[in-house]
């Protein structure tokens, strides 16, 4: 694992792969944590490469699994109906569903992202260039 200093782009703002402390600072860089593969010393050059298919899945895993989690509570409670209000009944399904798929999704993606090739990766070792990146 290696830390790599980014130029920031518009794309940053919306990127996960930064880390907490660099959001919140004002400069024009910020820090990512990236497999190094192509074994790079400190102060080199690489080109960062990021799995698209990660974010598929893990947009799956993140909203699919917690929305498929409130419409079963919410079917099932609609259904079994303890309280005499189905709405109610509906109500509380909803939200022990969403929290029972919350916390299947969080199980699901600490394993399932834990891998290395889920993480963004530096794949090639640029030549150095003269007023880059300081």
């Amino acid at each position: 694992m290696a830390q790599v200093q980014v130029r920031e782009s518009r794309g940053c703002a919306a990127c996960t792969c930064t880390n907490s402390q660099a959001r919140d600072q004002s400069t024009s860089t910020r820090t990512v944590t990236v497999v190094n593969i192509v074994d790079a010393e400190v102060g080199r050059h690489v080109r960062i490469a990021d799995s698209p298919r990660a974010a598929i899945v893990a947009s799956t895993v993140l909203f699919g699994i917690p929305l498929l989690g409130v419409l079963c509570g919410a079917l099932g409670m609609y259904w079994v109906a303890p309280l005499p209000s189905e709405d109610l009944n509906t109500l509380l399904g909803a939200a022990a569903g969403l929290t029972l798929g919350v916390a299947v999704a969080r199980l699901a993606a600490s394993s399932k992202f834990a891998s290395p090739e889920h993480t963004p990766q530096a794949v090639e070792i640029l030549p150095d260039t003269k007023g880059s990146m300081p």
